[in-house]
């Protein structure tokens, strides 16, 4: 009766921090013109609380990638020492740690219950905030189409109307982009076609009207990789013919209200030049030529906003500089040094060896091959934003990083317990 209480204990405890965690993008952020010091804020209060909760951690039971993740601290926590700024250092060091306790607290509670925990309820916890998220940033372009089919409304919808829950569209599309594995995985698993059906509508709806470059590479990439494997995979032929049928009238259902012209007249505006793409080119290039002078000292753990602006007093007017380099792979090479660089790198590298080698791709279909090849999919797509953007300071796109270490700790812990 002990042992009951106490796995439901600790299963009651998993669940309503999970939910605490999904809850963190809605809460109000106190009118502040970005909501990510108040969504951090949230999330130090949420672990404070549920640290006292952690049990028998022993980092030997933690997976390579999580290790690996925590070496890439003790280079950033090693960085203060030669900070010319050290607010601006302990402000990123203190999201890396954030995220580190959230996944030893969530490992540690999951992994107390001796005989596992049946995540289903977590994961349609999952679908069901992935789906407010999604029908938030719609909302705009819902109620724009409610007014055309009643009144002689013009359907006129532009990116900025649709800035969802991060307030911003490259943040919002890739935030959604990243959760698109999971719904062909509940897709695929639970068979929940109704569900799966209308998230994935809103998905390609929100994606194709927001028009960001970065996402639109993982979305087809996502899709290519399913389409194939279920090709190749004799259990799953029949699956592609329900998937792709399923897929051609999300497209036409979804052109129809957007008005096809006016995507294809957005794509068509889409070019590389230095403006269009937020000159991302000058700033690697800036980055490049002080590593070039700097190769093993960095300048410290967030300190490449301050450290850049020589580089920008000629290129910009006023007070606009730019914080990051869009390319965290460049910027932590430039804070930590290419050591510090190279660790922060191997974290994926090493993550895509440890899920490839436990998937077998002519039973693509299996349980395990499946949530394995899910995982695969949202470190791609964790890796192409983390390529073009500047994903870690963002907690809505790093709860996706937390997720990821939460299932190699618990792979690494015992693969028997994946649900």
């Amino acid at each position: 009766m002990q042992r009951l209480f106490s796995s439901f204990y600790y299963f009651k405890s998993l669940s309503v921090y999970f939910i605490f965690l999904l809850l963190i993008p809605f809460l109000p952020s106190f009118n502040s013109i970005d909501p990510i010091g108040a969504q951090w804020l949230y999330l130090a209060l949420i672990n404070f609380v549920f640290i006292f909760f952690i049990k028998n951690v022993n980092i030997n039971s933690f997976s390579l990638p999580f290790k690996i993740y925590l070496l890439f601290f003790l280079f950033s926590l090693f960085s203060l020492f030669y900070s010319n700024n050290i607010s601006l250092s302990i402000i990123d060091l203190s999201r890396i740690l954030l995220i580190i306790v959230s996944v030893i607290i969530i490992t540690s509670l999951y992994t107390s219950k001796k005989k596992g925990v049946n995540t289903t309820i977590l994961y349609y916890l999952f679908i069901l905030f992935f789906f407010a998220e999604l029908f938030y940033s719609l909302w705009p372009y819902f109620y724009s189409v409610f007014l055309r089919l009643f009144t002689d409304y013009t359907l006129t919808i532009t990116t900025t109307e649709l800035l969802g829950i991060a307030g911003n569209k490259n943040i919002t599309a890739a935030s959604i982009v990243i959760k698109l594995p999971f719904v062909f995985y509940f897709l695929l698993k639970k068979k929940s076609y109704i569900i799966s059906s209308l998230i994935l509508y809103l998905v390609f709806t929100s994606l194709f009207l927001l028009i960001s470059r970065a996402s639109y590479i993982s979305m087809f990439f996502i899709m290519m990789l399913y389409s194939i494997l279920m090709m190749v995979n004799k259990s799953g032929k029949s699956l592609f013919v329900t998937y792709f049928s399923i897929l051609v009238a999300y497209l036409t259902i979804v052109f129809y209200p957007a008005n096809i012209n006016n995507f294809l007249n957005q794509v068509k505006t889409i070019s590389f030049t230095q403006e269009s793409s937020n000159w991302r080119f000058e700033l690697w290039s800036n980055v490049l030529d002080y590593l070039s002078n700097n190769p093993l000292k960095g300048v410290g753990i967030g300190n490449w906003k301050i450290e850049s602006l020589p580089y920008w007093k000629y290129n910009l007017d006023g007070y606009l500089v730019p914080y990051h380099a869009h390319n965290d792979f460049l910027q932590y090479s430039v804070e930590l040094g290419i050591i510090g660089g190279l660790v922060f790198l191997s974290f994926f590298i090493l993550s895509f060896i440890f899920l490839i080698k436990r998937i077998n791709f002519k039973m693509f279909l299996n349980q395990k091959n499946l949530i394995y090849f899910t995982f695969l999919l949202v470190l791609f797509s964790l890796l192409v934003d983390t390529s073009l953007n500047f994903p870690h300071e963002r907690f809505l796109i790093q709860f996706n990083t937390i997720l990821f270490l939460i299932f190699t700790n618990i792979i690494s812990f015992n693969e028997s317990k994946i649900d």
